[in-house]
């Protein structure tokens, strides 16, 4: 080894260690982090950074993240929802729970492609709504395929205050959810009267004539005490304030359940 310079060589500061959320998911339980509060861009950017983690249930020196769809965002979210998701990020701030593109026809889920990176080609994304499946919902249909990848018409949600038998059995939520029904049981879990006792206010969906790729947002209603959830279709990439969940990416160690 050939050093440019001689004499004491500090060494550089380790890897920050990151809190991890361990969510009960099945055989393949989700391991987690949250990323935030900042804008949905820099928390991605967070997501890659090289991060440890050590106790008593996880060993993982070198662990990186990716963002998680709309799906498992919300699926992180409604575990255990009253004592975490809601007063540590829907109260104060709000959920970027991922991508969605507007246009004149609806709503795109989770337009992305392997890498998670986001998908602006219609071409693309309508030959992946040809080989989803189809359910009818209200008064349009939903689209439901692979990788969180969903599209709703607008006839099949509603828009504006409503409550919350409507939403949950209506295409944006089955859509945000990646589900094909009949409820989007994770967004039935956190809408729930007894944390939203005046019910869902879904705003920020309106069509529009070009496609637009905006980040859809979730949070409480604190102009009046948190009694109503918000599920918002109109944040941008750069609005700061909100947290995101990253899944992990990469991840050398070991990961042991007690």
């Amino acid at each position: 080894m050939k050093l440019n310079r001689y004499g004491v060589i500090q060494s550089n500061p380790s890897r920050p260690h990151v809190d991890v959320i361990g969510v009960p998911n099945g055989d393949n339980d989700i391991i987690a982090a949250v990323f935030g509060p900042s804008t949905y861009s820099n928390n991605q950017a967070s997501m890659r950074k090289e991060y440890t983690h050590t106790s008593d249930v996880l060993s993982i020196p070198v662990l990186t993240f990716k963002p998680r769809t709309t799906a498992e965002s919300l699926r992180i979210a409604a575990h255990d929802f009253k004592n975490f998701a809601k007063p540590q990020i829907f109260d104060p701030r709000w959920l970027q729970a991922g991508y969605i593109i507007r246009d004149s026809e609806g709503v795109w889920f989770n337009p992305l492609n392997a890498d998670r990176a986001p998908v602006d080609d219609m071409n693309t994304l309508k030959s992946l709504r040809d080989k989803a499946d189809k359910i009818r919902a209200k008064s349009g249909n939903v689209y439901i395929g692979q990788n969180g990848f969903g599209f709703a018409e607008y006839g099949s949600f509603t828009q504006g205050v409503q409550d919350k038998n409507t939403f949950v059995k209506e295409g944006l939520a089955l859509g945000l959810e990646n589900t094909k029904g009949p409820v989007a049981k994770n967004l039935n879990e956190i809408a729930d009267e007894k944390n939203y006792p005046k019910g869902i206010d879904v705003f920020g969906f309106a069509p529009s004539k070009e496609p637009i790729r905006r980040v859809v947002s979730l949070y409480s209603n604190r102009a009046i005490l948190g009694d109503r959830l918000f599920v918002y279709g109109d944040y941008w990439d750069d609005d700061d304030g909100g947290c995101a969940f990253g899944g992990i990416s990469s991840a050398e160690g070991t990961a042991q359940k007690k």
